[in-house]
């Protein structure tokens, strides 16, 4: 190949890096859709952010305006493979997961990108924040999604039951690395207090689901509609125990749910097991996940003659007199080689019986596709409606 031509090649794959960027979805209504579910993605994100601290950069001369718009368009990078997470209801120790899956995303990107230095050493000054430029985009980062809710009128408040004391708690501490960006915050809090309506009503007699992910959410919102049970999306997150057993974990992650909000909760989880490996991963799903590729998944059952896979849905409710753990098992195939692309390592081993499609593929296509709780959610809304 010619220099040129290899010119070329690379450029490609760039541009197929940044559609992969635009495959992750925020947690971010979209405000000129404000009845539809279309959310805003990373690539959308990114560009925004750029072109705000584009335009900021002149009113702080004193920063570096090159610097504030090339972290800003690299800011995001690492979630091709990291994924995207809310900020709010994040515990320290999701924190720290959400560090270390990022730390392994630039180790990946590294290894691409050998070729693009100057990028490279983008991501990872953004990442260190040890300039004023790092600080004032990770700072205005936290400050976007609450301009887009300015302009949808608290739509993303209202979908993900946020209210302004979860927000100041979240983002305060955050914003205040940069001295530039604590000035706009501060204005912005001031607009938010004048639009009380912007936030959720308080819904005594609804029953909240405490998750991050709008699909979870929608899948269960469906189901409980159609019984007439009011649910709420609260985005609440606890420290966890170490456990092997299952219900035990999500029974502690509930009780501590219920602690913080002191209302009746959902909390739900889920977890793999591999029979011909007596069940493995199990309650181990999460951080195993980090650390396999999707060819050590299948490298495990190989030689396996059973190449089954189970991943089981759980559902706890919790009032303060009582715990209750409802359960749903889904049953899948590994395959003979994993899907290309980014994405979850076992979603890439595995597909539904029959199908050519990966379940990342199946999920990156259209996440609704995958209605994997709704046996356990019909389950928990036909004993709810006979509690009442």
């Amino acid at each position: 190949m010619t220099d040129i031509s290899d010119r070329l090649q690379r450029l490609i794959d760039l541009q197929s890096q940044i559609i992969d960027l635009a495959q992750i979805k925020r947690r971010m209504p979209y405000p000129d859709r404000k009845t539809s579910d279309y959310y805003e993605n990373d690539v959308e994100h990114s560009f925004a952010l750029a072109m705000a601290a584009w335009f900021l950069g002149d009113f702080y001369p004193h920063l570096s305006k090159e610097l504030l718009i090339k972290y800003a368009l690299v800011h995001d990078f690492v979630e091709i493979y990291a994924g995207d997470e809310m900020v709010i209801g994040r515990t320290p120790e999701a924190e720290m997961r959400k560090r270390e899956r990022e730390h392994l995303a630039l180790q990946t990107l590294s290894e691409l990108w050998h070729d693009f230095p100057e990028g490279l050493q983008a991501i990872d000054n953004y990442e260190k924040r040890d300039s004023p430029e790092s600080r004032f985009i990770y700072a205005l980062d936290k400050i976007m999604p609450d301009i887009l809710n300015v302009l949808s009128e608290g739509k993303g408040y209202r979908v993900f039951n946020i209210t302004p004391e979860m927000l100041i708690a979240a983002k305060d501490s955050k914003i205040a690395l940069s001295d530039e960006v604590s000035e706009l915050w501060s204005s912005l809090k001031e607009v938010l207090r004048e639009n009380p309506d912007y936030f959720p009503k308080e819904q005594t007699n609804a029953l909240l689901y405490c998750t991050t992910n709008e699909i979870k959410f929608r899948v269960g919102k469906r189901i409980c509609s159609v019984k007439g049970i009011d649910l709420v999306q609260n985005p609440v997150e606890v420290n966890e125990i170490q456990s092997t057993n299952a219900d035990e974990l999500i029974q502690d992650k509930s009780r501590k749910v219920y602690e913080k909000v002191q209302r009746a909760v959902l909390v739900n989880d889920h977890f793999w097991e591999i029979p011909a490996l007596n069940g493995f991963p199990g309650a181990y799903t999460k951080h195993v996940n980090q650390w396999f590729s999707a060819d050590d998944w299948l490298a495990l059952v190989r030689d396996k003659p059973n190449k089954e896979i189970f991943l089981v849905s759980k559902l706890c409710f919790v009032n303060g007199e009582e715990t209750k753990v409802f359960t749903g098992r889904s049953r899948y195939v590994f395959r003979s080689s994993p899907s290309s692309g980014p994405g979850i390592s076992l979603l890439k081993s595995i597909s539904e019986e029959g199908s050519s499609d990966s379940l990342q593929d199946t999920w990156s296509k259209n996440p609704d596709l995958l209605n994997i709780d709704e046996p356990v959610w019909q389950e928990f809304t036909e004993w709810y409606k006979n509690q009442k």
